[in-house]
């Protein structure tokens, strides 16, 4: 026997009211089947549809907000990588093109070997690229040349767009999440006036026969879960 199925999820509970009010009411906006359903429900439902579509569009908007971020966040962390690794190809070729001492290296961030060091984590390398940066003050004090191709400020240029994307993904979730507290206060009372709903129909349909209660709750926006090769009821209008 086919089992009725209730909205889980806040797609299914928003496209449930649009279907429900448009099963239940005329263009005029009367009820059409006031018996089957209490007024003053479909009147609550009416009312909520509107509120609980406005937050659901709201946290789309939010989501596809943070999508973006995220994206641009690891864009940002890429070209730092590049930028990086570029200064650091040209600062050995220059250390022994320049013949100067391999400490200078660590001025740099880089082993006395220059061999790149493992950057596995965002925080790693925006740090070390603040350090390098830094080092460079130290290694101009002692006489040697500032780099170039790509030079400090070029690449702080970088790691301060790389900051900025990094720090606009906590934002990003702040928003969403409140987004989501704000939602999850009406899903409870969206989800007792679809029960509301559903009790009152299973009651007032009870002497029709089950294929023709299920088609007419179909109609109102429920759904059902039918066996394996079981016949599916054709939903028919009540309009």
């Amino acid at each position: 026997m086919p089992k009725i199925q209730l909205p889980t999820n806040d797609n299914a509970r928003s496209q449930f009211l649009k279907k429900c009010m448009s099963a239940s009411t005329t263009d005029e906006g009367s009820y059409i089947t006031p018996s089957l359903v209490p007024a003053e429900i479909l009147d609550k439902a009416k009312e909520v549809s509107p509120l609980f579509d406005q937050k659901l569009g709201g946290i789309n908007s939010l989501l596809s907000q943070r999508s973006k971020e995220v994206s641009e966040k690891q864009e940002s962390l890429d070209d730092l990588n590049m930028w990086l690794r570029d200064f650091w190809e040209v600062l050995r070729r220059r250390t022994i093109r320049l013949d100067h001492p391999v400490q200078l290296l660590t001025h740099y961030q880089l082993p006395l070997n220059g061999v790149t060091p493992q950057l596995s984590k965002a925080k790693d390398m925006l740090e070390i690229t603040r350090r390098v940066i830094e080092g460079e003050v130290a290694a101009v004090a002692q006489g040697y040349p500032a780099m170039v191709n790509p030079s400090v400020a070029e690449l702080q240029t970088v790691l301060d767009k790389a900051w900025k994307e990094v720090n606009d993904v906590p934002v990003a979730d702040e928003a969403y999440d409140k987004a989501q507290e704000e939602i999850a206060g009406m899903r409870n009372e969206i989800d007792e006036l679809i029960r509301d709903i559903y009790d009152y129909m299973n009651f007032n349909l009870r002497k029709k026969d089950p294929g023709s209660r299920r088609r007419i709750m179909q109609n109102f926006g429920f759904t059902f879960r039918y066996l394996k090769g079981e016949p599916v009821d054709e939903v028919v209008s009540t309009n």
